[in-house]
């Protein structure tokens, strides 16, 4: 989950996936074998006659023409003649490559892989790996480091840790042709990824094999549970397996957890549990700092039903409570709700330590789109932090003014600065309601016009600044 580049790397088109990430459990179309060779061979030929000899090393600008007759015939060949379907679909995946369209390359190994039994992943690999020593500019290098980190992400979330490897070895001079510091921390972050899950995966990967064939194992679920909380951060799907798990205090735990409490006792009990279990759990490095880190989520959220002293004494005890450090910043753009005449384009983040920058990234390209806010995903390095300026710098053509609808500091999948005190260099016009505050007010869009985003002045450069462990 990760720089800009990783927001954008679940564009793939393929099967729903069950709550763990395994393929969904119901009738699943049955593949075709591989036609053998001497098959191929005469479907080849064909091909030949009816394109002529450039079908098999077409000049560049021939490239376009091709793939897109043989895409046309896709559609048009029978089931009947299976090995003329594997040699158009294979083929078109090859000249797409070949072609600088590394997606549509992607996209027709899955069409490929939809009707036969072919290695899907390693299929992508080799693609990737052939385009990769092709590669001559920069803006090719960038393009395909992108499709290749989404198909690294698609991989992980799939458990194919081997494959996701592969790939991230395979690009690695590639990423560092771009020159582009946001896919070098993708590239990065994502191998941290995979050396991190897989042996946790491995311990578990038995249990999420059963449970796939057997939704409803409650035992199965504990541990399918757990790794998804505690070593994927994936919060809402590992508490619900743990909800209905056959570990009584996991499932009473998970199961307050997720019906969000919103009485100040209730929540604080709820926070309790967890930092209790944390400290059950101190030999599990991983569990521990996630399970702390949940119960100071809802020691926050306990905040704004407070007052007086209790609300002073908590935020003391908060603001002194040691935390994994956090490794991601996410940054939702804004587009101003019915009017989707705003937004941010690019912007600087810098990190501080009271009144020294520690670290900085500028330049960093935002996606935007209509009438949606994007997240951009950005590393960050483990270093001692207090505050975080968001500098925006440049809007997309036509829009008037810049902001955010949301700006989150993830440690272990939470955000860290939820209900945090936020400043900004300017707002709108004076008094305006989407004032600096929003930023972390837990609303990720600016779908409701004047409710829960940052909106500069029109034409006005801007920041906004977060304060780490100071509430509103």
């Amino acid at each position: 989950m990760k720089s800009k580049i990783l927001s954008s790397l679940f564009f793939f088109g393929f099967v729903a996936f069950f709550l763990t990430g395994s393929p969904t459990w119901g009738i699943v179309p049955e593949l075709k074998p591989i036609p053998d060779k001497a098959a191929q061979s005469k479907a080849e030929d064909r091909l030949r006659k009816a394109l002529g000899s450039n079908f098999d090393r077409p000049k560049d600008s021939e490239l376009p023409f091709l793939t897109k007759e043989l895409l046309k015939l896709v559609d048009e060949t029978s089931d009947e003649e299976p090995a003329l379907l594997y040699v158009i679909l294979n083929r078109s995946a090859e000249l797409l490559s070949a072609n600088g369209e590394y997606q549509k390359s992607l996209d027709t190994v899955d069409r490929l892989a939809a009707e036969f039994k072919v290695k899907e992943g390693e299929l992508k690999r080799q693609l990737i790996k052939k385009a990769s020593r092709k590669v001559k500019t920069r803006v090719k290098a960038n393009s395909l480091s992108e499709v290749a980190l989404s198909l690294v992400q698609k991989k992980i979330d799939q458990y194919e840790f081997d494959i996701a490897e592969k790939v991230l070895q395979d690009t690695r001079s590639l990423v560092r042709k771009t020159k582009n510091s946001i896919l070098s921390d993708a590239h990065s972050f994502l191998r941290d990824d995979v050396r991190r899950l897989k042996p946790a995966y491995k311990e578990v990967q038995r249990q999420f094999e059963i449970l796939e064939k057997n939704p409803e194992n409650s035992i199965c679920k504990v541990a399918v549970g757990q790794f998804l909380c505690f070593h994927k951060y994936d919060w809402e799907r590992g508490l619900s397996l743990l909800s209905s798990s056959a570990d009584e205090e996991f499932a009473d735990l998970a199961k307050t957890d997720l019906n969000n409490p919103i009485e100040a006792n209730e929540i604080i009990k709820l926070a309790k549990r967890w930092e209790d279990l944390s400290n059950l759990h101190k030999k599990n490095k991983a569990w521990k700092e996630s399970m702390k880190l949940r119960a100071f989520h809802w020691y926050v959220r306990s905040l704004s039903e407070l007052s007086g002293l209790k609300r002073v004494e908590l935020s003391q005890r908060l603001a002194e409570m040691s935390l994994p450090a956090p490794t991601t910043i996410v940054l939702y753009n804004q587009h101003n709700g019915v009017g989707n005449n705003t937004g941010s384009s690019r912007c600087n983040v810098s990190l501080y330590s009271g009144k020294k920058k520690v670290w900085e990234r500028k330049a960093i390209n935002m996606k935007w789109e209509d009438h949606k806010d994007p997240p951009t995903f950005v590393q960050i390095p483990d270093i001692s932090f207090d505050r975080i300026r968001v500098e925006i710098t440049h809007r997309p053509p036509g829009k008037t003014s810049g902001g955010l609808s949301e700006l989150e500091v993830l440690a272990r999948g939470i955000n860290i600065i939820r209900n945090c005190q936020a400043v900004a260099s300017a707002e709108h016009v004076p008094n305006d309601p989407r004032h600096a505050n929003n930023v972390t007010d837990g609303i990720k869009t600016s779908v409701d016009e004047l409710v829960g985003y940052w909106l500069l002045p029109v034409d006005r450069r801007g920041w906004a600044d977060v304060f780490l462990k100071k509430w509103k």
